[in-house]
Protein backbone atom coordinates (compact mmCIF):
# COMPACT_ATOMS: atom_id res chain seq x y z
CA UNK A 1 0.00 0.00 0.00
CA UNK A 2 1.03 3.67 -0.93
CA UNK A 3 -0.11 6.91 0.08
CA UNK A 4 -0.21 9.53 -2.17
CA UNK A 5 -1.48 13.41 -1.83
CA UNK A 6 -0.56 16.11 -4.42
CA UNK A 7 -0.45 19.18 -2.59
CA UNK A 8 -0.97 22.99 -2.90
CA UNK A 9 2.13 24.95 -2.53
CA UNK A 10 2.60 27.77 -4.34
CA UNK A 11 0.24 30.83 -6.13
CA UNK A 12 1.28 33.05 -8.79
CA UNK A 13 -1.02 35.98 -8.73
CA UNK A 14 -1.33 38.32 -11.90
CA UNK A 15 -3.50 41.30 -11.88
CA UNK A 16 -4.45 43.29 -14.83
CA UNK A 17 -4.27 46.90 -15.00
CA UNK A 18 -7.57 48.45 -13.55
CA UNK A 19 -8.42 52.26 -13.80
CA UNK A 20 -6.59 54.26 -11.42
CA UNK A 21 -9.91 54.45 -9.22
CA UNK A 22 -10.29 50.69 -8.56
CA UNK A 23 -7.33 48.22 -7.10
CA UNK A 24 -8.67 44.73 -6.84
CA UNK A 25 -7.18 42.49 -4.71
CA UNK A 26 -7.68 38.46 -4.85
CA UNK A 27 -6.68 35.38 -2.63
CA UNK A 28 -6.37 31.24 -3.59
CA UNK A 29 -7.87 29.04 -0.47
CA UNK A 30 -6.98 25.51 -1.51
CA UNK A 31 -7.58 22.31 0.21
CA UNK A 32 -5.22 19.15 -0.30
CA UNK A 33 -5.68 16.74 -3.66
CA UNK A 34 -5.30 13.80 -0.96
CA UNK A 35 -6.02 10.13 -2.39
CA UNK A 36 -5.23 8.01 1.29
CA UNK A 37 -3.56 4.45 0.74
CA UNK A 38 -3.16 2.82 -2.70
CA UNK A 39 -2.57 -0.26 -3.88
CA UNK A 40 -1.57 0.14 -7.36
CA UNK A 41 -0.21 -3.26 -8.13
CA UNK A 42 -3.52 -4.23 -8.32
CA UNK A 43 -5.68 -1.44 -8.77
CA UNK A 44 -8.23 0.26 -9.23
CA UNK A 45 -7.83 3.40 -10.46
CA UNK A 46 -8.51 5.67 -7.12
CA UNK A 47 -10.02 9.34 -7.44
CA UNK A 48 -10.29 12.36 -5.63
CA UNK A 49 -11.59 16.11 -5.82
CA UNK A 50 -9.81 19.24 -3.82
CA UNK A 51 -11.54 22.86 -4.04
CA UNK A 52 -9.91 25.79 -4.68
CA UNK A 53 -12.02 29.29 -3.55
CA UNK A 54 -10.43 32.98 -5.31
CA UNK A 55 -12.45 35.52 -3.51
CA UNK A 56 -11.84 39.26 -4.41
CA UNK A 57 -12.29 42.53 -3.17
CA UNK A 58 -12.09 45.63 -4.95
CA UNK A 59 -12.35 49.85 -3.94
CA UNK A 60 -14.26 50.20 -7.04
CA UNK A 61 -17.00 48.78 -9.66
CA UNK A 62 -14.80 46.48 -11.89
CA UNK A 63 -15.71 43.76 -14.39
CA UNK A 64 -13.85 40.82 -12.63
CA UNK A 65 -13.00 37.76 -14.74
CA UNK A 66 -10.77 35.03 -12.88
CA UNK A 67 -8.86 32.11 -14.46
CA UNK A 68 -6.84 29.17 -12.63
CA UNK A 69 -3.73 28.12 -14.69
CA UNK A 70 -1.83 24.88 -13.85
CA UNK A 71 1.68 23.98 -14.03
CA UNK A 72 2.87 23.19 -17.31
CA UNK A 73 4.99 19.54 -17.68
CA UNK A 74 7.96 19.88 -19.43
CA UNK A 75 6.57 17.51 -21.74
CA UNK A 76 3.31 18.94 -21.72
CA UNK A 77 1.73 15.70 -20.97
CA UNK A 78 -1.63 15.58 -19.32
CA UNK A 79 0.31 12.43 -17.19
CA UNK A 80 2.52 13.54 -14.05
CA UNK A 81 4.39 12.08 -11.92
CA UNK A 82 4.67 12.25 -8.06
CA UNK A 83 8.07 13.43 -6.26
CA UNK A 84 10.22 12.51 -8.88
CA UNK A 85 10.52 11.10 -12.53
CA UNK A 86 9.63 7.72 -10.73
CA UNK A 87 6.91 8.69 -8.65
CA UNK A 88 3.62 7.38 -8.82
CA UNK A 89 1.21 8.66 -12.52
CA UNK A 90 -1.62 10.68 -11.60
CA UNK A 91 -3.14 13.22 -13.37
CA UNK A 92 -5.47 16.49 -12.83
CA UNK A 93 -8.80 17.53 -14.52
CA UNK A 94 -10.87 20.21 -14.54
CA UNK A 95 -14.28 18.53 -15.29
CA UNK A 96 -16.50 15.70 -12.88
CA UNK A 97 -16.16 12.96 -15.80
CA UNK A 98 -12.52 13.50 -15.85
CA UNK A 99 -12.14 14.10 -19.97
CA UNK A 100 -10.71 17.86 -19.82
CA UNK A 101 -7.09 18.02 -18.35
CA UNK A 102 -6.47 21.14 -16.25
CA UNK A 103 -3.68 22.85 -17.21
CA UNK A 104 -2.87 26.22 -18.92
CA UNK A 105 -4.91 25.68 -21.86
CA UNK A 106 -2.06 24.29 -24.06
CA UNK A 107 -1.25 21.07 -25.01
CA UNK A 108 -4.93 19.32 -24.84
CA UNK A 109 -5.44 20.91 -21.02
CA UNK A 110 -8.20 23.72 -20.25
CA UNK A 111 -8.13 26.50 -18.14
CA UNK A 112 -10.57 26.98 -15.20
CA UNK A 113 -12.00 30.16 -15.37
CA UNK A 114 -15.33 32.37 -13.71
CA UNK A 115 -16.68 35.99 -14.55
CA UNK A 116 -18.20 38.51 -12.50
CA UNK A 117 -19.00 41.55 -11.42
CA UNK A 118 -17.24 43.31 -7.80
CA UNK A 119 -19.03 46.47 -6.49
CA UNK A 120 -17.37 48.45 -3.92
CA UNK A 121 -17.61 47.27 -0.38
CA UNK A 122 -18.80 43.21 -2.51
CA UNK A 123 -16.71 40.52 -2.32
CA UNK A 124 -16.13 38.18 -5.52
CA UNK A 125 -16.19 34.50 -4.78
CA UNK A 126 -15.81 31.48 -7.07
CA UNK A 127 -14.72 27.99 -5.69
CA UNK A 128 -13.51 25.46 -8.42
CA UNK A 129 -13.39 22.16 -7.94
CA UNK A 130 -10.73 19.80 -9.09
CA UNK A 131 -10.98 16.19 -9.86
CA UNK A 132 -7.31 14.04 -9.45
CA UNK A 133 -7.00 10.20 -10.34
CA UNK A 134 -4.01 8.11 -9.48
CA UNK A 135 -3.72 5.47 -12.35
CA UNK A 136 -3.27 1.74 -11.63
CA UNK A 137 -1.99 -0.65 -12.02
CA UNK A 138 1.36 0.59 -11.62
CA UNK A 139 3.71 -2.41 -10.89
CA UNK A 140 7.03 -0.06 -11.28
CA UNK A 141 6.53 1.66 -7.91
CA UNK A 142 7.82 0.94 -4.45
CA UNK A 143 5.76 1.20 -1.28
CA UNK A 144 6.13 4.56 0.30
CA UNK A 145 4.84 8.15 0.60
CA UNK A 146 4.68 10.13 -2.17
CA UNK A 147 3.94 14.15 -2.51
CA UNK A 148 3.54 16.39 -5.40
CA UNK A 149 3.75 20.35 -5.46
CA UNK A 150 1.29 22.04 -8.01
CA UNK A 151 1.77 25.98 -8.87
CA UNK A 152 -1.65 27.15 -9.55
CA UNK A 153 -1.38 30.47 -11.60
CA UNK A 154 -4.33 32.98 -10.85
CA UNK A 155 -5.37 35.92 -13.41
CA UNK A 156 -7.68 38.10 -12.68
Amino acid sequence: MMRLRAAWLACLCVGLPLPAAAVITCNLSPTPLAFGSVDTLRGPTVSSTATIDVTCTTSGAVAAAVSLNLSTLATGAAVRRMGDPAGPRYQIFADSARTQPWGDGSGGTVALSAAGTVLPGVVFRQRFTVYGRVLAPQTDLRAGAYFDTLTVILNY
